[in-house]
This record gives C-alpha cells, sequence and structure tokens, in this order.
C-alpha cells in the first residue's frame, strides 16, 4: 500500500496517474479523505453523465467524507482512474457521484492498494451502450 498526500491546488486524478506510473502500479483500489475548493462530480443516467459543479461557500471547503474508487494500467501505459466521492458542505449539505474533475484545499489523503490479480481483466472502466 502506498501513502500519498495531494497539496492544495492539484486536480487529483492526474496527479494519482503520474504516481501510479512513476511506481510502476498496475491495478487495486483508491481510498481517501481531505478537501476540495471545488469539484465536478458526474452521475450516470444510464446514456451520459450528468455533470455538476460543486463549490465550496467563501471561507469553506468541500469536505472529502469518502473517496474510494479504483485504477488500471491500459494496455497501451495510460492509466484509467474511476472514483466515486461524497462531498459535505457546511449546513449538512452532501453530494456524491462519480469524480469527474476537482481542485484539491487544503490537502486529499490518499491509499492506492495494488490488487493481487490483474484488475484490468475484471473492469474495463466503459460503459456498455
Amino acid at each position: 500500500m502506498i501513502a500519498v498526500k495531494i497539496p492544495e491546488g492539484n486536480d487529483p486524478i492526474p496527479y494519482l496517474s503520474t504516481i501510479i506510473k512513476n511506481k510502476g502500479l498496475r491495478g487495486g483500489k483508491i481510498l481517501g479523505i481531505g478537501g476540495f475548493k471545488w469539484a465536478k462530480v458526474g452521475i450516470y443516467n444510464g446514456k451520459t453523465y450528468d455533470v455538476q459543479l460543486i463549490v465550496g461557500r467563501e471561507g469553506h471547503v468541500l469536505e472529502v467524507a469518502s473517496l474510494m474508487g479504483n485504477y488500471i494500467l491500459l494496455p497501451d501505459g495510460e492509466v484509467s482512474i474511476h472514483i466515486h466521492v461524497t462531498l459535505g458542505r457546511d449546513h449538512g449539505e452532501v453530494y456524491a457521484g462519480h469524480l469527474v474533475k476537482a481542485e484539491v484545499s487544503p490537502f486529499l489523503e490518499v491509499f492506492l492498494e495494488e490488487a493481487e490479480n490483474n484488475v484490468g481483466e475484471v473492469f474495463t472502466h466503459r460503459v456498455k451502450k
């Protein structure tokens, strides 16, 4: 298992992709907590993703109560990351869905754990049409 602290201002998906490539990881799970300044979260309706921009209010961050997903090293050497998040905003508002893009604030603490089998043979990260 590898612990990663993503600093403020970074988008977690490309940041984690770089770590996964540099460490020679092939596939496994992602778990994390922390905060975002803003996030784009998608909800799949069976055909397309409805993407919503969620922004922390002035002086507040979006609390990342749960970040979980998986990663796959594709045959072409690129990394595919599939993450779901549960985000809390002040006054009890909660949002959940597929993480599309975000800006970390103040940090994000993530664990990457390799699977024992070939994750790419089990998950494709492609939506069936």
